[in-house]
């Protein structure tokens, strides 16, 4: 493995204090076995209600004093090691070269903006359109023919185109049309 270069700054020492946990069992069976020996002797000696208390007192502050040398705390420290690494300054420049693109830092700037304008695509006005999924035609202001989808739609100014073709009139804007200047 590679050992990191780099500088060692001071270290961050942390102290905390943890109670002694291998004690733990031997201090609860201690104070199991002083509660028996309390009860014991209180049902075997007739002790007036101010002795019980005081011998009570007593057993506990002696309890407590036991347990502060059985669990007795301990101070762990935590060093942390902070290390400081040098990039060199080529790697630093050839990566930010590398991300960003030189098109990008080009800026140009127009004082007197003029209007774009764009081209729109000429598309051919017909007078009839017919769809070669229902097999009928249509002039181009009727409603069905605004219907018909762009990938079906064929169109032709002329109506003999779509009578070669054997395609059917409209029933709406055609047969309407003609049946009325009859």
């Amino acid at each position: 493995m590679k050992k990191e270069e780099g500088n060692y700054l001071e270290p961050i020492i942390i102290e905390k204090k943890v109670w002694n946990q291998h004690n733990l069992f031997i201090s609860l069976l201690i104070g199991l076995g002083i509660i028996v020996i309390f009860i014991l002797v209180i049902n075997l000696i007739l002790l007036t209600l101010t002795q019980v208390l005081t011998i009570f007192l007593v057993i506990i502050i002696m309890y407590a004093i036991l347990l502060f040398f059985l669990l007795e705390p301990h101070k762990v420290r935590e060093i942390k090691q902070p290390i400081l690494r040098v990039i060199p300054q080529q790697e630093k420049i050839k990566t930010i070269y590398q991300q960003i693109p030189y098109e990008v830092e080009k800026r140009i700037y127009v004082t007197n903006p003029q209007p774009v304008k764009q081209f729109k695509k000429t598309i051919k006005k017909y007078k009839f359109y017919g769809s070669v999924q229902s097999g009928t035609y249509h002039t181009a202001y009727c409603r069905l023919s605004r219907l018909i989808k762009r990938k079906y739609k064929v169109g032709n100014d002329t109506q003999d185109y779509f009578k070669k073709n054997q395609y059917k009139p409209c029933k709406i804007c055609i047969l309407k049309k003609y049946s009325a200047l009859r």
